[in-house]
């Protein structure tokens, strides 16, 4: 009976929009309709979610391009209503992708990490301090020209409305932050090259630009340093907290273990802790196995690293695993650290 009723539905439902040209609302009506019925078994009725979806797409294309006409009376920015809210990839522009990102990571699929903090708080347009399918819902209906805002964007008629910040096309705190060197100003470029040695893509080298990561002045180069970055340059934040750190010399040893503290940045030890502390504690930088001497499996760790671009066994922090690695390695065979 079931399946009798919702076929006739459906055929129904066909026979309503055939004779109409597909505007936005009719195609959006058409995917809700096939929507209710998706939500009755999704598993039985997979066909119609996967219509649903395909009509809410329609719905989205058809929208944009009834705003490109002056009669529309509703119009929609590419980048959205107060950008870079919404843009949960960070591609410049407010499409289904970015819905489509939220409801992945709502299914645990391409999760957001809970230190993106920039990306974090793009994907929370509803502004309730999560993220969730109904955020994707609110990108959708924007896009669709049910509604013109986000929850998150600033009140258009606001009273006391709040002054975007005045940002320095070079930075809170020259040369914080200008990881990629050489043009002098701070940019996405530099957030993308951090995230890059993060992921070991590709390392940073050179010991003034290492340096310079760590925009938060924790003694580490994450993405939290990227972050931060892309909110500087957003207006969200004025300033870095490793602004008020000032940056040591790139040759400065402060835990005196041979390694400077540019080098250790780089490869994630402890600049200011000369042997481990307990197994987990990467303190002193020939020492892989954390426990405060240096043998044959040490100094293999890295010969199978060689040829890769991972930053733990960059002993030189040139961004590169070579030779060069295996000969300081080498160097420190037999000896032991004590702080």
């Amino acid at each position: 009976m079931a399946i009798v009723f919702v076929s006739f539905f459906a055929i129904a439902s066909i026979a309503i929009f055939a004779n109409h040209t597909a505007s936005s609302e009719r195609l959006l009506s058409r995917a809700n309709i096939y929507q209710s019925i998706c939500k009755r078994d999704p598993v039985r009725y997979a066909k119609y979610c996967q219509k649903a979806e395909e009509f809410k797409q329609k719905a989205t294309a058809a929208r944009i391009k009834e705003n490109q006409n002056p009669a529309s009376s509703i119009s929609i920015s590419p980048t959205g209503p107060c950008r870079p809210i919404g843009d949960v990839n960070r591609d410049g522009i407010l499409d289904d992708q970015d819905a489509v990102a939220i409801l992945n990571h709502r299914a645990g699929i391409n999760i957001i990490p809970s230190n993106d903090l920039d990306r974090q708080t793009r994907a929370d347009v509803d502004k309730d301090g999560q993220i969730t399918s109904s955020d994707a819902s609110l990108i959708r209906q924007y896009l669709s020209g049910q509604i013109t805002t986000f929850p998150q964007c600033p009140a258009e008629n606001s009273s006391t409305p709040t002054p975007l910040p005045s940002i320095s096309s070079r930075g809170p705190c020259p040369p914080m932050g200008d990881v990629t060197g050489g043009e002098n100003r701070l940019d996405d470029t530099d957030a993308q090259a951090i995230v890059d040695h993060v992921a070991n893509i590709k390392l940073l080298s050179g010991f003034d630009r290492i340096v310079r990561a760590d925009v938060n002045g924790d003694g580490k180069i994450t993405s939290i340093d990227a972050a931060l970055i892309r909110q500087y340059l957003a207006g969200q934040i004025t300033t870095f907290t490793g602004c008020k750190v000032a940056l040591p010399a790139p040759d400065t040893d402060s835990d005196k273990d041979g390694f400077n503290n540019a080098i250790e940045l780089a490869i994630g030890t402890d600049q200011f802790d000369a042997c481990p502390d307990n197994l987990s504690d990467a303190a002193w930088p020939p020492d892989f196995k954390n426990d405060k001497s240096v043998d044959l499996s040490d100094i293999l760790a890295v010969a199978n690293k060689q040829g890769t671009s991972e930053k733990r066994y960059d002993l030189n922090a040139d961004g590169n695993v070579d030779t060069k690695d295996i000969d300081i390695i080498k160097s420190y065979y037999g000896k032991t650290c004590s702080n």
